[in-house]
């Protein structure tokens, strides 16, 4: 975290509005790494001159597997509170304007923080994880009262919003990556949940946590379907194919707005994606380290990507050896919009027009292009 400072400062990243954490802030509920983590979180936001610090709470920070002593009849004299650290941790899951929001996110499982144009829906997917049941605790949820009780009000609380997140530890719905073990428990009432967001007519940036991998992608085929960004990690001990596929991660993240067609705001994103290369934090550069740096999406706008690698193609110069990809953002609008999975399409669509300078394969973006 320190290194992070170092970085932050170092690029004059100093004035954000919010840090979003979506969970696992500690590990097996382990109550004192929980604590020296919120206070990490802390201390980043005030460096970064936030003006408010959001938290999602994750399936470890909740002691959801009771020791079994505890299970023993007779011993009546033991108790467990599964959530009580957090109960008694200040401002966790972050400043409400009202104190009693904060208990209303305890006891139904989700609740609102809403700014002058923003709202970010904090749901609490691990609020069942308390019954200490496996059918619970091996997966997330969100409760079929909650979803009524959104179905019905969430529309008019986020209509005069300009920007609109979700907050959430578990996937909402299925992500898998091949050749990496990310496990297959789907989320309860996930897809349903999505479909509540989808059905308010409004764009919506859902972000979790839980699986150490992260992605950015379009989830269903309406219009107003929400965007998903998994987060990935930021400090696990990552192992094995995962290891190898990915690193922990940091980001800066730009949003505005564009009008489609019929005149619309609608949300755009770029992101800013750094690394941890076990010494530094460094911009992801290869596709084995994370997020694209300068990724991105603009919901205002439907990507034809054939179209753009056209685009591209008679925008590079023919009387010049090269043309570099800043050069091409700078022409090309929608070069700085793109989704993990736009940017593997352009890369396969523009080789099939013969551009030339696609040599370094795992490189997210080419450096130079030319004909």
């Amino acid at each position: 975290m320190e290194r992070l400072h170092a970085f932050l400062k170092s690029n004059e990243f100093n004035d954000v509005d919010l840090v979003l954490c979506p969970g696992d802030i500690t590990t097996r509920a382990c109550i004192d790494s929980f604590s020296s983590g919120w206070s990490k979180l802390n201390e980043l936001a005030q460096a970064l001159n936030a003006k408010h610090l959001v938290a999602s709470t994750g399936n470890h920070e909740i002691i959801s597997r009771s020791a079994d002593i505890n299970k023993t009849p007779g011993n009546v004299e033991l108790h467990v509170d599964p959530q009580e650290h957090l109960l008694c941790t200040k401002n966790y899951p972050a400043v409400f304007a009202h104190s009693h929001q904060r208990w209303v996110y305890w006891g139904r499982g989700y609740e609102t923080l809403v700014g002058d144009n923003w709202i970010v829906l904090i749901i609490n997917s691990c609020h069942f994880h308390t019954t200490q049941l496996a059918n619970e605790f091996e997966r997330g949820r969100v409760g079929q009262s909650a979803l009524e009780e959104m179905k019905s009000s969430l529309g008019n609380i986020a209509m005069n919003k300009v920007f609109r997140f979700v907050l959430i530890h578990h996937p909402p719905n299925n992500h898998e990556e091949p050749g990496v073990e990310l496990g297959r428990e789907p989320m309860f009432n996930g897809i349903d949940f999505l479909r509540v967001l989808e059905d308010t007519g409004l764009d919506w940036l859902v972000i979790h946590g839980h699986k150490h991998f992260q992605r950015l992608i379009r989830v269903g085929d309406s219009d107003r379907s929400p965007m998903i960004f998994g987060a990935g990690s930021f400090g696990a001990g990552l192992k094995g194919t995962v290891a190898a596929k990915t690193k922990n991660q940091f980001y800066i993240v730009d949003f505005d707005v564009s009008k489609d067609a019929v005149g619309d705001e609608r949300l755009k994103a770029s992101f800013n994606s750094f690394y941890w290369d076990l010494t530094e934090w460094k911009p992801v550069v290869n596709e084995t380290q994370g997020l694209p740096n300068f990724c991105g999406f603009d919901l205002s706008k439907k990507l034809d990507v054939p179209q753009l690698a056209v685009l591209v193609r008679d925008t590079i110069p023919k009387d010049a050896p090269w043309c570099t990809w800043l050069e091409l953002k700078q022409q090309i609008d929608a070069l700085n919009y793109l989704t993990p999975g736009d940017i593997k399409s352009l890369k396969i669509a523009l080789g099939k027009l013969k551009v030339k300078g696609l040599t370094e394969l795992q490189h997210w973006f080419p450096e130079q292009l030319s004909l």
